[in-house]
Protein backbone atom coordinates (compact mmCIF):
# COMPACT_ATOMS: atom_id res chain seq x y z
CA UNK A 1 0.00 0.00 0.00
CA UNK A 2 2.89 2.34 0.82
CA UNK A 3 4.41 1.90 -2.67
CA UNK A 4 1.04 2.57 -4.29
CA UNK A 5 0.71 5.85 -2.35
CA UNK A 6 4.19 6.93 -3.43
CA UNK A 7 3.42 6.07 -7.04
CA UNK A 8 0.19 8.07 -6.93
CA UNK A 9 1.98 11.00 -5.30
CA UNK A 10 4.66 10.99 -8.02
CA UNK A 11 2.00 10.73 -10.72
CA UNK A 12 -0.02 13.68 -9.41
CA UNK A 13 3.14 15.73 -8.90
CA UNK A 14 4.07 15.08 -12.52
CA UNK A 15 0.57 16.12 -13.66
CA UNK A 16 0.82 19.37 -11.67
CA UNK A 17 4.15 20.18 -13.29
CA UNK A 18 2.69 19.57 -16.75
CA UNK A 19 -0.31 21.77 -16.00
CA UNK A 20 1.85 24.62 -14.70
CA UNK A 21 4.10 24.44 -17.78
CA UNK A 22 1.17 24.47 -20.16
CA UNK A 23 -0.23 27.59 -18.48
CA UNK A 24 3.01 29.53 -18.81
CA UNK A 25 2.75 32.32 -21.34
CA UNK A 26 5.26 32.37 -24.20
CA UNK A 27 8.19 34.73 -23.88
CA UNK A 28 7.68 38.15 -25.41
CA UNK A 29 9.23 38.35 -28.85
CA UNK A 30 10.39 41.97 -28.83
CA UNK A 31 11.46 44.58 -26.32
CA UNK A 32 10.36 48.22 -26.41
CA UNK A 33 13.37 49.26 -28.52
CA UNK A 34 12.82 46.50 -31.04
CA UNK A 35 10.23 48.03 -33.36
CA UNK A 36 11.44 46.12 -36.42
CA UNK A 37 11.39 49.28 -38.55
CA UNK A 38 15.11 49.02 -39.41
CA UNK A 39 18.10 46.72 -38.99
CA UNK A 40 19.12 48.75 -35.94
CA UNK A 41 15.76 48.10 -34.27
CA UNK A 42 15.29 44.57 -35.66
CA UNK A 43 13.18 42.17 -33.65
CA UNK A 44 15.45 39.39 -32.38
CA UNK A 45 13.85 35.98 -32.80
CA UNK A 46 14.92 32.38 -32.22
CA UNK A 47 12.55 30.74 -34.72
CA UNK A 48 10.47 31.52 -37.77
CA UNK A 49 7.42 30.76 -35.62
CA UNK A 50 8.31 33.77 -33.44
CA UNK A 51 8.32 35.98 -36.54
CA UNK A 52 4.86 34.73 -37.48
CA UNK A 53 3.57 35.13 -33.92
CA UNK A 54 4.82 38.74 -33.76
CA UNK A 55 3.16 39.62 -37.07
CA UNK A 56 -0.11 37.92 -36.06
CA UNK A 57 -0.15 39.63 -32.66
CA UNK A 58 0.47 43.11 -34.10
CA UNK A 59 -1.29 42.79 -37.46
CA UNK A 60 -3.97 40.09 -37.41
CA UNK A 61 -5.07 38.89 -40.85
CA UNK A 62 -2.06 40.52 -42.55
CA UNK A 63 -0.75 38.98 -45.75
CA UNK A 64 2.95 38.50 -46.43
CA UNK A 65 3.87 40.16 -49.72
CA UNK A 66 7.67 39.85 -49.76
CA UNK A 67 10.06 37.84 -47.61
CA UNK A 68 13.84 37.88 -48.06
CA UNK A 69 17.04 37.27 -46.11
CA UNK A 70 19.63 40.06 -45.98
CA UNK A 71 23.09 39.78 -44.45
CA UNK A 72 24.94 42.82 -43.18
CA UNK A 73 27.75 43.40 -40.70
CA UNK A 74 27.89 39.72 -39.78
CA UNK A 75 24.16 39.57 -38.92
CA UNK A 76 21.30 37.87 -40.78
CA UNK A 77 17.94 39.59 -41.12
CA UNK A 78 14.65 38.40 -42.51
CA UNK A 79 12.91 41.36 -44.10
CA UNK A 80 9.16 40.82 -44.34
CA UNK A 81 6.75 43.16 -46.08
CA UNK A 82 3.09 42.70 -45.25
CA UNK A 83 -0.24 44.15 -46.30
CA UNK A 84 -2.35 44.86 -43.23
CA UNK A 85 -6.06 44.29 -42.93
CA UNK A 86 -6.42 48.09 -43.45
CA UNK A 87 -4.54 47.68 -46.78
CA UNK A 88 -1.37 49.38 -45.48
CA UNK A 89 2.00 48.11 -46.68
CA UNK A 90 4.57 47.69 -43.86
CA UNK A 91 8.10 46.29 -43.78
CA UNK A 92 9.70 44.72 -40.70
CA UNK A 93 13.21 43.48 -39.92
CA UNK A 94 13.76 40.34 -37.85
CA UNK A 95 17.25 39.47 -36.62
CA UNK A 96 17.51 35.73 -37.36
CA UNK A 97 21.25 35.41 -36.66
CA UNK A 98 20.69 33.02 -33.76
CA UNK A 99 19.24 30.29 -35.95
CA UNK A 100 19.85 31.12 -39.60
CA UNK A 101 22.62 29.11 -41.21
CA UNK A 102 24.71 31.18 -43.60
CA UNK A 103 25.31 29.51 -46.93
Amino acid sequence: MKNKSRTLLKFFSFILVLISLSCASPKPVASVNQTGESQESAIIVDTAEEENRWINEHYPNARVLVQEVVQQSGRSYEVITIRTEAEERKTFYFDISRFYKKR
